[in-house]
């Protein structure tokens, strides 16, 4: 994006686009690590069963 295209999208969306990227990272690797514990604990209680 040039200077122009930053600033633009800055007054729509009222924050900057790497504030928007930093938060869309943030919240893809927060739900990454939910999906792992639950996978974990999911194959923790399935061996714990004996299956």
């Amino acid at each position: 994006m040039n200077a122009d295209q930053q600033s633009a999208f800055e007054a729509a969306a009222g924050v900057g686009v790497n504030t928007l990227v930093l938060t869309i990272a943030s919240i893809s690797a927060v739900l990454y690590l939910l999906w792992l514990a639950w996978t974990a604990l999911t194959q923790y209680r399935a061996w714990n069963d004996g299956r």
